[in-house]
């Protein structure tokens, strides 16, 4: 998905068919909790062989779960235009097409 082949319509269309929903939490001022909920279970599915020496005889396909907690903190603080500001806020600024929300 992070290959440049792919149109963004294309990854957006990808993701619209594996991810049911993302759930955004704030814990503070500076870190927010997305719960990506799949819609099938991915998260930490394993393959395991019948025969680790032999694999054609083939797999069993175990389930994973259906959903992933990821915490994402702010950036180092940088400095624009010589004021110091935390990084996400200088995106928030100059690319607030990156912090809306589509909920359908």
């Amino acid at each position: 998905m992070k290959s440049s082949d792919f149109k963004f319509e294309d990854k957006k269309k990808f993701l619209k068919t594996i991810i049911n929903n993302i759930v955004v939490k704030s814990t503070d001022n500076l870190e927010h909790d997305l719960t990506i909920k799949f819609k099938l279970p991915y998260v930490n599915d394993q393959l395991i062989y019948k025969d680790n020496k032999d694999k054609s005889k083939g797999y069993i396909l175990k389930d994973g779960s259906y959903s992933k907690i990821l915490r994402i903190g702010s950036l180092k603080k940088i400095k624009v235009n010589g004021t110091k500001m935390l990084s996400d806020q200088h995106y928030k600024q100059e690319c607030p097409q990156y912090y809306s929300v589509t909920v359908e």
